[in-house]
């Protein structure tokens, strides 16, 4: 026997469905979240009203619908959930095959609520994982040409200032190796009496 399985959260149910129809013969089962409905119909009581009920616990459902019944199947889907289930827990509902009467067994069973954990919450069990206000935005537009240029005038101004600072050594050697002309004239006649004069007309 096949089993389909639907989602009736899903809002493409009805397109799904009319593509591959599940036949007579076919169980399904579908998953939903359960959600209380302010409708006078579907108000908490005695489901008896919706069909012959096989077993009925707080967790599963199990009813006979006729084909009368059945067109009052979503009645009473919401009438067990606002009965039994919380709000939001994810249930399920299995309608099983066509019987030669054209009744149908119907199970509904609760399965398990979805956790609500904050943002700030998860931040505080792992603090590797930081808050998305504080992430670093990774897909801001960079200007590459812009960036290059930037680049090429840093490495323009600080190869100046070496040039700059290479002139002022050179200059400096220079000086200290060459002292001044009048120094040189000094130490040339310093030998010489006072008041004498070269030798060489």
């Amino acid at each position: 026997m096949a089993r389909m399985v639907f989602n009736l959260d899903n809002p493409w149910l009805s397109s799904y469905y009319y593509l591959l129809p599940p036949s007579p013969s076919d169980e399904i089962t579908c998953s939903f979240l359960a959600y209380p409905v302010p409708d006078p119909i579907a108000q908490p009581g005695d489901l008896s009203r919706f069909g012959s009920i096989i077993s009925e616990t707080p967790e599963r459902l199990e009813i006979r619908l006729t084909a009368y019944e059945l067109e009052r199947m979503h009645e009473l889907k919401q009438a067990w959930v606002s009965k039994y289930a919380e709000e939001k827990m994810i249930c399920y509902l299995r309608l099983g095959s066509l019987e030669p009467d054209f009744s149908r067994s119907l199970v509904f069973q609760q399965g398990y609520k979805i956790p609500q954990v904050s943002q700030q919450a998860d931040t505080a069990a792992n603090p590797t994982l930081p808050a998305i206000s504080n992430a670093p935005r990774l897909l801001e537009p960079v200007d590459l040409e812009q960036e290059q240029e930037e680049k090429d005038h840093e490495k323009h101004t600080e190869d100046r200032g070496e040039n700059e600072v290479d002139e002022q050594a050179q200059e400096q050697a220079k000086d200290s190796d060459h002292p001044e002309w009048g120094e040189c004239v000094d130490s040339s006649n310093s030998g010489q009496a006072p008041g004498s004069t070269s030798s060489t007309i």
